[in-house]
Formats: structure tokens, C-alpha cells, sequence
């Protein structure tokens, strides 16, 4: 079977591009009668195909370019009897609602089967514009693959039939029991119990609060530490970052916390993730956006007890977890939440075992 992805792939610092390598991965794992193809950008990319593991690589697009579906087309005519072709939908990646509906319609006219996974489905208070567009999209695509039950039936308020949606849990990656690190390599005291926050360092991350909640903790518990691993994804995101630090966190014993400000390659993300006691995921909810944050499921696959907020991007923990959700009634309420998960072993083996 010959399967083609399009979507962003490694090197991009993208959480859509780590997940299609997790999902070749994956597949690979499971079958010995399986060819992969993927279709992705050209960012930090050879001109010519290569190989990544098993997986075929052909660098095809720039999805900011204006006509980037005929180049995505033209290297999918160079590949003989694809069985089928999947697109890693995201907003960020596909700009432009007529290239994505010209590319569906050119794959339909050459008989290539097209499932879709839409990573954020918009509500219809974002606009007519994006309702037409996701019926669009469901029209053209043979399946159409979303994460959360949230997706599901916003998609089926919008019209769309729910013959054409089937809903696939995101995948959670496990921590291995090979991966270790030691506190002390990251400046880290081995006795300090360690709060980790990480992914891309944006203003929707709650990263405030994160360290509002730390700051008073310190006051009672000296055997905590800060970890802020990632790194800002635009210019706005580097103002932000800037800001937070000579702000935020002023007056923080340098000692009490690290920053480590920059994209983490998944060795290294998940030797911090083997170091962390607790994870603190405080995400401000966006406004008309449903989606699954693939963070989340690095986090869960860690095993550490998560303090989260109650956003739609974090609703499967907070189902599995109800008693480590933090509902937004201040810091000091933040604050019992997180010494729960810190020093109450029972919950945290609960939370684990969730």
C-alpha cells in the first residue's frame, strides 16, 4: 500500500510536523506492507526527495505561496498508484481557502482516495467564510479526521455529515524507561522538586500564572524549582517573551528557576519531561477554536501528574484528572492544586495511573 502525507515535516519547528513523523513512525511499527510518501514544505529542506527512516520524503511546497497546490500536485503525479493521499490540516499551515479546495478537487480528478485531518476545527462565530469553507473541505475529502468530540459535532452543527467525520483519539508518545537525565546537568539541585512548563512559549500558554503560582509557593517550600522550556514562535511571541522575563519574573532568585529558551529536539524535550515532578499546563482558552494540543499528549505519555486549566485543547485531562484542574478563581486556588500534585502521593499515583 502506498500511502501520501501532506504536511509540514521536520526540520520545521512545527507540532504538525512532529506528529506525521510520529505517525509514520507508527505505521511502520505495525506493517512491513506499507510505503509512505511525504509530501511536505520545503523549509530547511533539500530540493530533491530523501530519505527520513523509512519514510520517503519530497520537499513540494511553500503553503505561503500563492498557487502552492500545483507544485503539491505536480510532485504527487510523479509518484506512481498512491492508494490514498492525507492532509495535515491546520489554519497556521494552509493559507488561502481556494488553494486547499483547488488541491482536493485535482486529487479527485485523478481518482486518489483524500482523508483529511482538520488538527483545529473553528466554531461558526468565527464566520460564514470558515463554516464554508470546513462543509467545503468534508464535500471533497472521502474521510475527514478530528481529535476531540468538540470537533466532532461543531462539525455536525455546521452541516457536515457525520458519515464523512470519524473521530481518532490523538496519539499519546510513552516516555521511555531509557530516558533519564539528572537534575544537577541541567544546574538543577537534585533535591528540588521540579514544576515544568514547555512547548512554544506563547501568550496563550498562561505562562504568568505559572509564575505567579511559583512565586508564592516559594514563600512555604524551598525544595521547589521552575523549569520554562521552549522556545517563541514569531516576533510578537519574542516581544512577549522579553517582557515576561524583565516583568514577570522580576525579583525570582536567579537560583529558584531555569529558562531554556529555545526549540528542544524530542531527545532533549524528553529527558526534561523524565525530570519533571509536576507539569503545569495553564492555557487561556481561545475564543472560537477547537483543537487537541499535541503538548498535552507529550505530557500525559510522561506520566507526571498536570495542573491544568479548563481549556478546550486540554479536555481530555481534564476528564481523566477533574481534581488537578484549576478553574480560573485565583492564584491562591492555583496554589493548593499545585502543592496536591506536588505532595499528595496518592493523587499523584491516581493521576498516573488516569
Amino acid at each position: 500500500m502506498k500511502i501520501g502525507y501532506i504536511s509540514t515535516y521536520p526540520p520545521t519547528r512545527c507540532g504538525i510536523a512532529e506528529y506525521t513523523r510520529f505517525l509514520v513512525e507508527a505505521i511502520y511499527s505495525i506493517s512491513d506492507y506499507v510505503k509512505v510518501y511525504v509530501f511536505s514544505d520545503t523549509y530547511g529542506k533539500p530540493i530533491y526527495p530523501y530519505i527520513d527512516g523509512n519514510c520517503i520524503v519530497i520537499p513540494s511546497f511553500n503553503p505561503r505561496a500563492e498557487g502552492y497546490y500545483k507544485e503539491l500536485i505536480a510532485s504527487i503525479d510523479d509518484v506512481e498508484d498512491l492508494d490514498i493521499v492525507h492532509i495535515q490540516h491546520e489554519y497556521g499551515i494552509f493559507h488561502g481557502d481556494k488553494c486547499l479546495i483547488k488541491l482536493m478537487r485535482g486529487l479527485k480528478k485523478r481518482n486518489i482516495p483524500i482523508s483529511i485531518t482538520l488538527h483545529t476545527v473553528l466554531h461558526h462565530n468565527k464566520g460564514r467564510r470558515y463554516v464554508k469553507l470546513q462543509r467545503e473541505i468534508a464535500e471533497n475529502a472521502d474521510v475527514v479526521i478530528v481529535h476531540s468530540l468538540l470537533q466532532e459535532y461543531e462539525l455536525r452543527a455546521q452541516g457536515v455529515d457525520l458519515r464523512r467525520i470519524v473521530r481518532i483519539p490523538h496519539g499519546t508518545k510513552l516516555l521511555s524507561d531509557k530516558v533519564k537525565a539528572d537534575k544537577e546537568e541541567l544546574g538543577i539541585p537534585s533535591d528540588k522538586a521540579v514544576l515544568l512548563t514547555f512547548g512554544f512559549l506563547r501568550r496563550d500558554k498562561g505562562l504568568e500564572d505559572a509564575i505567579k503560582v511559583f512565586r508564592l509557593l516559594l514563600r512555604e517550600h524551598e525544595d521547589v524549582h521552575l523549569v520554562i522550556a521552549g522556545a517563541p514562535q514569531t516576533k510578537e511571541d519574542i516581544l512577549y517573551l522579553s517582557k515576561l522575563t524583565k516583568i514577570v519574573m522580576k525579583g525570582l532568585p536567579t537560583k529558584s528557576y531555569t529558562m531554556i529558551r529555545r526549540y528542544l529536539p524530542l531527545e532533549d524535550l524528553m529527558k526534561i519531561l523524565s525530570i519533571a515532578d509536576v507539569i503545569l499546563m495553564l492555557y487561556k482558552e481561545r475564543p472560537d477554536h477547537y483543537s487537541v494540543s499535541g503538548v498535552l499528549h507529550l505530557a500525559m505519555g510522561a506520566g507526571k501528574p498536570i495542573v491544568c486549566s479548563r481549556s478546550s485543547r486540554l479536555i481530555e485531562y481534564t476528564e481523566l484528572v477533574p481534581e488537578l484542574v484549576y478553574y480560573g478563581r485565583g492564584i491562591g486556588e492555583l496554589k493548593i492544586l499545585v502543592e496536591r500534585a506536588l505532595y499528595d502521593e496518592e493523587l499523584r499515583e491516581k493521576a498516573t495511573e488516569r
